[in-house]
């Protein structure tokens, strides 16, 4: 990993990172009337692009929102940007029909045209997702939401079920080699499961080592609910951790080293 400080990304500059490298928002909407970009067929990608023009015009004209057409992006910039998490795992040929927009004003970002019509999401230091959370929140302000897709009891309609209600995925990044030196990983996610969290590698090669968490659904819990019991978690696994720090030496350091070691592998 280039380690020069204008190379490193923001959320990853946190203090507070000896649970979690770092964690994320996510939120899909989609315009009434469309069928969803992930739908066989589905030809709308131009036209969600000047809808969505279109609701953040003034925005982009006095620069709060900045738009970024991938079609014109060179191709190292894409690499970055999918380095970055900006942007997923596409073929140019997929993401040339994606449209991304950067909210100045709050560090939030808008994707167009990936499973949804709109994706929402923003990084945050550590365990700060609450920021994250916000940041999306007043981005989606910018916009009518009587403009986007609902049922009759006003659950958003999404592409996957998983997002379908409030449309909102909680995502952390846990920095579990510090629990992988005493251990106990295996015994604290059962315990995430148990709650109902999803768990999967974030790197492939060491199992274990960097996990990331998310709520299962929705739909089940308010968006206010989901994001509450989600930094419930964070602080019940950074109360684990406090302890195991305060009953080894040495703790901090070996956690780096190993760190360090994983992320520049990857």
């Amino acid at each position: 990993m280039d380690d020069k400080p204008e190379n490193i990304p923001l959320w990853f500059k946190g203090e507070d990172n000896t649970v979690s490298l770092y964690s994320s928002v996510r939120i899909s909407r989609n315009f009434k009337g469309l069928s969803f970009p992930s739908s066989p067929g589905y030809g709308s990608f131009r036209e969600i692009e000047k809808k969505t023009d279109n609701m953040l015009s003034q925005h982009i004209r006095t620069g709060r929102i900045t738009k970024i057409s991938l079609s014109s992006v060179s191709q190292e910039q894409l690499i970055i940007y999918k380095k970055l998490r900006l942007l997923p795992e596409k073929r140019n040929a997929v993401l040339n029909k994606f449209a991304l927009y950067n909210d100045i004003l709050t560090g939030a970002w808008l994707l167009t045209n990936y499973n949804d019509h709109l994706t929402f999401f923003n990084h945050s230091q550590g365990t700060k997702i609450r920021k994250a959370y916000d940041d999306c929140t007043n981005f989606i302000e910018l916009f009518d939401e009587s403009i986007f897709s609902r049922d009759d009891t006003g659950n958003f309609h999404t592409s996957e079920i998983g997002y379908f209600g409030s449309g909102l995925k909680c995502f952390s990044v846990l920095t579990l080699p510090a629990l992988a030196v005493t251990e106990e990983v295996r015994s604290i996610t059962s315990q995430i499961q148990y709650n109902g969290y999803s768990v999967r590698n974030f790197f492939g090669r060491y199992p274990e080592c960097f996990l990331i968490i998310s709520n299962r659904d929705s739909y089940s819990k308010s968006a206010g609910k989901i994001l509450s019991d989600f930094i419930r978690i964070l602080n019940e696994i950074k109360k684990k951790m406090r302890e195991i720090e305060d009953g080894k030496d040495g703790m901090l350091e070996e956690i780096t080293g190993k760190c360090i070691k994983i992320i520049n592998f990857e």
